[in-house]
């Protein structure tokens, strides 16, 4: 089980697989740099992505290439992959929705972008949309409170009820 935190989620999701398309137009040696490592060959892993600071359909499109090996859904070694999501948080969202802008960090600051890369999954993944929903979870973390626009891990674990819904589906 994993946890990572805005921009750590860049960092683990490329570490389990082929990222390098989250680029808008990645350099050919960072694609040769990135095939050239294996990722892990871990079993049964859960990815919880909290604020994730990352684009969603763009991470996830080689989500069946890990370094130069090609998976399918059956190999699949990623069983979970929940993402705590605040569409406020201001860091993710970039102020005034530029989340798509400059880097994108759409996953954790678009209202459409959960959704979006939940059905590539199933359109260019072949995911059942079941099995879409299996895999990828959200727990939404927007809130009315003073704090509704903060980003740091802390702010996120204040709110009891929907911190206890991530580690459920972490951990269950």
């Amino acid at each position: 089980k994993i946890i990572a935190h805005s921009l750590g989620s860049s960092v683990t999701t490329g570490a389990l697989f082929n990222t390098y398309l989250k680029f808008k137009s990645p350099p050919a040696d960072l694609i040769k740099e990135n095939l050239k490592y294996p990722t892990s060959n871990a079993r049964d892993i859960k990815l919880g992505l909290i604020a994730p600071a990352i684009p969603g359909e763009n991470t996830f499109v080689n989500f069946f290439k890990r370094g130069q090996v090609h998976i399918n859904k059956e190999t699949n070694t990623i069983n979970k992959i929940v993402l705590g999501i605040n569409i406020d948080d201001i860091a993710v969202k970039k102020g005034i929705r530029l989340s798509k802008k400059m880097g994108s960090t759409s996953l954790g600051g678009d209202k459409d972008e959960y959704n979006n890369t939940k059905a590539m999954l199933v359109n260019k993944l072949q995911y059942t949309q079941s099995e879409a929903d299996q895999l990828l979870e959200k727990v939404d973390f927007s809130n009315k409170t003073k704090h509704k626009s903060a980003h740091g891990i802390k702010c996120y674990f204040m709110q009891n009820e929907k911190k206890v819904d991530f580690l459920k589906a972490m951990f269950d």
